[in-house]
């Protein structure tokens, strides 16, 4: 099972393609839950569970930006992310975009 911020995502049984559909770009940490532990998410998650937890609030006065590049020599895969995201005087704001 995979869980994103607290939403399980089931999109990727669907497809031709079983990725996981979230942007990397925007992970901030993972959590593996197996055994005992993935019981608290139901029956379908016997196997464990994937936990993506988006980057935390950055603090007060803050302004942070981010730019990532990729190329995969593979496939010859592009990849880019821009990110902008801030905290100013208790408006928290976050801008991604991911090609």
């Amino acid at each position: 099972m995979v869980v994103n911020d607290g939403i399980r995502q089931e999109g990727q049984q669907w497809g031709d393609e079983h990725g996981i559909e979230i942007d990397a770009n925007e992970v901030g940490s993972v959590e593996i839950l197996k055994g005992p532990a993935s019981l608290m998410y139901g029956s379908d998650a016997m196997g464990g569970v994937l936990v993506f937890k988006s980057m935390p609030t950055l603090p007060e006065g803050t302004i942070k930006g981010k730019i990532n590049a990729e190329y995969q020599t593979n496939n010859g895969l592009l990849g880019a992310s821009f990110n902008l995201a801030g905290n100013q005087k208790g408006f928290t704001w976050d801008a991604q975009e991911s090609l």
